[in-house]
């Protein structure tokens, strides 16, 4: 009966060994994926933060299908790394592209195209840094500043 008794604990710490390694080795892999992740999201947000510049350039009609063209081919490759509203940000930037490819005068059109370079990419730009969540790479709020400063 004591014998049994060992093969059953022996039995059971056997199981618990190998339930545990598996245990170790998905939480591995899960660290590895969510690092590797982690260092993709950040790469792809410094790289839509760069095309918002190339993006800028672009709203010149000489410059626009070659410009077009990266963001579309770089935004089906790495899209899935950006935060949601820097998702949506990016793309309503490098779409509003089509609307500045034909040369124009048009009061509209102009005043879309400053609005559009003065405001929507500097949101852009401002969201692309802040949605990364390293809060060191954003600009301190007023409040912060004063605190800052007098203490």
């Amino acid at each position: 009966m004591e014998n049994v008794l060992y093969l059953l604990v022996g039995s059971l710490l056997t199981l618990l060994g190998f339930g545990m390694k598996w245990y170790l080795n998905a939480h591995d892999r899960y660290g590895k994926y969510r690092s590797t992740t982690i260092e993709k999201r950040l790469d792809a947000h410094q790289k839509a933060f760069n095309l918002t510049y190339e993006i800028q350039k672009g709203a010149h009609p000489d410059k626009f299908e070659s410009i077009f063209n990266h963001c579309q081919q770089w935004w089906s490759e790495n899209n899935f790394y950006l935060e949601p509203h820097s998702r949506k940000l990016f793309h309503d930037c490098y779409w509003e592209l089509l609307i500045f490819h034909n040369k124009t005068t048009d009061p509209n059109m102009v005043e879309r195209r400053l609005h559009f370079i003065k405001e929507a990419l500097p949101e852009t730009r401002k969201y692309l840094t802040e949605e990364i969540g390293l809060t060191w790479l954003r600009d301190p709020s007023p409040e912060e500043l004063k605190n800052n400063h007098s203490g």
